[in-house]
């Protein structure tokens, strides 16, 4: 185990987020998976570059251009 003022002052220096978790006690393990995936659509959001202007929403071969988590 790591103490927790540790693991929140390395997480502040590094800014990141920071959560409690247990796998053994299942403690915030669901939460921690759900925070992660919101970051990560987050930041896809505003990182990922638009569509080109002939973007139609369909591949030539009928299936979605889709990212699935």
């Amino acid at each position: 185990q790591i103490p927790r003022d540790d693991a929140q002052a390395f997480a502040r220096e590094n800014r990141i987020h920071y959560m409690e978790a247990s796998a053994k006690n299942r403690y915030n393990v669901d939460e921690a998976f759900l925070e992660l995936v919101k970051i990560i659509r987050r930041f896809q959001e505003t990182e990922s570059p638009p569509p080109p202007s002939n973007y139609r929403g369909k591949q030539k071969n009928g299936g979605c251009p889709c990212i699935i988590l």
